[in-house]
This record gives structure tokens, sequence and C-alpha cells, in this order.
């Protein structure tokens, strides 16, 4: 079975990161994820030369 990797998104100040899913022959899904509190909220300037 292959385990397929999804993103993030924030609801209600909670960082959800789904890390894997999977889908057996029965058509059962399997789900891994981690919860997060929410990082400080800081201003962070990103450039690229």
């Amino acid at each position: 079975m292959a385990v397929h990797h999804g993103g993030k998104e924030a609801t209600d100040g909670i960082l959800n990161s789904v890390q894997g899913y999977d889908l057996d022959n029965q058509g059962n899904i399997y789900i891994s994820s981690q919860k997060s509190p929410d990082l400080e909220k800081k201003s962070i300037i990103i450039r690229r030369f």
C-alpha cells in the first residue's frame, strides 16, 4: 500500500498536518495526522536573490 502525504491547514488556532493516508483492499481509509498549538505570530520576511 502506498502512503500519500498531504498539506497543512490552520483552524481555530490549531495547526493540523495530515502526514499520510492509505486505502486497503476492503475500502478502509487510514489517516495519520498530528496536531500542534499555534505558533507565535511574528512578522517574517523572506527574500530570494
